[in-house]
This record gives C-alpha cells, structure tokens and sequence, in this order.
C-alpha cells in the first residue's frame, strides 16, 4: 500500500509539474520583473500574491487581462477559455492543462467576472468546475501614461484530492507562468 501511494503522488507530481508543448519557447521571452509569494491564512488556507510592472498603458493591461475568449493563444497550460453563459449569467469558462507525454491532467473552471474600471479592480470567482474555491483579484495603478503596476492575488483549491504541499505549489507555478504570459502580451500589444 506504502509502495502504491508513494508511486501515485510521483505521477501527480510528475504530471502537475510537466510543461505544456510551447510552454519552454514562451518562456524564453523576456519578461518584466515580477514578485510572487505565497502566504499562508491558516493551517489549510493559502493565497499567492504577485505584484510586476508592465511597459503599457493602463487600458492595454486591461484588454489584455479581460481577453477572455483570445488567452489560451498565448497563456500555457490554458487549453481553453472563453465567454459563455452559466444559470442567464455571463461567465468565463476555462479549462487549465498539465502534460506529461500522453499523459493529462485538465481542470475546468467557470468564473464570474465583477470588474470596477473605476476602482481599478477585477475579481474572478468559480461558479463551477472543479475547484472548491478559486479566487483571483486584479489591481492595477497608472505609474505613467506608458508604465502601469499590478498587483494579484489568488487563491485555488481543487475538488479532487491532492497533496497540500503539491497544490500550494502547483497555484503559485501557474499563476507565475500565466502572469508573465499576460506581462509578454501586455508589452507586444503596448503602442510603441
């Protein structure tokens, strides 16, 4: 039974760690700096918080971050997003990917959009899917009229069992490749 458990937590591990096909190129690219971390709520809670500094205007990190239906293009490990609709909402559905050769690991999510242009703000919570919860809340600040600051915060726990030490280190991974994805398209689509 040891042996069993120890051999499924190596496939979890092997599979939640492998790179999406594409992933290593976009990865390559140079990024802006940027500062994740993870903190701890409690025994069993956690939230990653990140913070970077963008070379675009406000509206560009906007554009980009809302891009729903186009951010599978160019965020790894995401197969899927778009807008639809869930119980006569508008919501976001998307499915995330890990891969190891043949093998997949996917998860759906279908999240509420609450954004405040004029508070610089924008919240994404799971509806459905499969998280217990997952939260994420975008700020962003005007540094200049071409340099914009960021600042997130996110919090994920699946519905299936995993590891607490393996989905603490899993939500900080994805949110660290997917932010700098977001700050690479931010930049190419910022007006030169």
């Amino acid at each position: 039974m040891k042996k069993v458990l120890v051999l499924s937590l190596t496939w979890v591990v092997l599979v939640l760690s492998a790179q999406v096909p594409g992933e290593s190129a976009r990865a390559t690219l140079a990024a802006p700096e940027m500062h994740l971390r993870l903190v701890r709520d409690g025994r069993t809670r956690f939230h990653v918080e990140a913070e970077a500094t963008v070379a675009a205007p406000k509206a560009v990190v906007w554009d980009t971050v809302r891009d729903y239906d186009h951010l599978s293009r160019f965020i790894p490990m995401l197969v899927t997003s778009h807008r639809t609709q869930y119980n006569g909402r508008p919501v976001i559905e998307q499915v995330g990917r890990a891969n190891l050769m043949f093998i997949h690991f996917d998860a759906k999510a279908v999240l509420e959009e609450t954004f405040d242009p004029g508070a610089d703000s924008l919240t994404l919570r799971a509806v459905s899917g499969d998280f217990v919860r997952f939260e994420s809340s975008w700020h962003v600040k005007s540094i200049s009229p071409t340099v914009t600051s960021i600042n997130v915060t996110s919090e994920a726990q699946l519905k299936r069992w995993v590891p607490q030490w393996l989905e603490r280190w899993q939500v900080r991974k994805t949110l660290a490749h997917s932010l700098r994805a977001l700050l690479i398209e931010m930049e190419r689509r910022a007006p030169s």
